[in-house]
């Protein structure tokens, strides 16, 4: 779940500069092996909590008939929570990631005018450019190398502010 505020700055008619900052909740579930009747198998036996602030900057393209846009560029991601639950105990992890994690994001959306205000469907694509893991000399660690990616469905409502 993600809760957030957006601003659109117009460029040109057809582009914006858009900052969308965000609390997002997300999580994860991890194959870990474990040993059945004398056999490997991988079970989803640990749960992954990441919460972050989100802060990403990014162009919005809208087509000619002002019913689509498509949207690329950055996010800077800051970890607020990162814990691992394998059903015995829960395991703080934010010591094991880095602070500021850089990400790319891509998206295409479809924009619905109602009066003056618009109401618009994103599908969102977060591709991790960094190691979102700080101990890559520990060759033991259980996660030596952690991109954060997303794929995600959003819902905004715009209120104009400003000229139109």
């Amino acid at each position: 779940m993600t809760f957030g505020l957006g601003l659109d700055i117009q460029l040109k008619e057809d582009v914006y500069l858009a900052f969308q900052p965000s609390y997002v909740n997300a999580g994860s579930k991890l194959q870990h092996p474990k040993e059945i009747d004398e056999e490997e198998v991988y079970q989803d036996s640990i749960s992954l909590d990441f919460k972050h602030i989100a802060l990403p900057i990014f162009l919005k393209l809208i087509s000619d008939n002002k019913k689509f846009q498509f949207s690329g560029g950055f996010e800077l991601v800051f970890p607020i929570k990162f814990s691992a639950d394998n059903k015995e105990e829960i395991i703080d992890l934010m010591n094991d990631i880095n602070k500021v994690n850089l990400n790319m994001i891509f998206g295409i959306g479809y924009r619905i005018p109602i009066n003056n205000n618009l109401l618009n469907v994103d599908l969102i694509y977060s591709q991790g450019l960094t190691n979102l893991a700080n101990n890559l000399d520990d060759p033991d660690s259980l996660m030596p190398r952690i991109r954060y990616t997303s794929f995600s469905l959003t819902v905004g409502w715009y209120l104009p502010i400003g000229k139109k």
